[in-house]
């Protein structure tokens, strides 16, 4: 499986957690919660076995998918995250 990286600019930051849930909801029948979280969810494939990570940051929603583990999907997941512009700060 090849792992993917994903970025998504919501409105604001409501808007944003508004997305999250609809995400977790859609992903439910496929994949099992190992963590959950406010504001952050990692899932295992029921069949593949792989891992979805996903998370909020102001207005940004990220993670990645099809990752081989969980170290490696929160590695992701913590690059992706200092690379982003912080909102609170303007």
């Amino acid at each position: 499986l090849q792992t993917e990286v994903f970025v998504h600019r919501a409105e604001t930051e409501n808007s944003a957690l508004q997305l999250l849930t609809r995400i977790l909801e859609e992903h439910q029948y496929e994949y099992q919660i190992i963590r959950k979280t406010e504001n952050l969810a990692l899932l295992q494939h029921n069949f593949l076995k792989s891992y979805f990570i996903i998370t909020l940051q102001d207005s940004f929603i990220f993670g990645a998918d099809k990752t081989p583990d969980q170290e490696t999907s929160f590695q992701l997941l913590e690059m992706i995250g200092r690379s982003l512009p912080n909102e609170k700060q303007r």
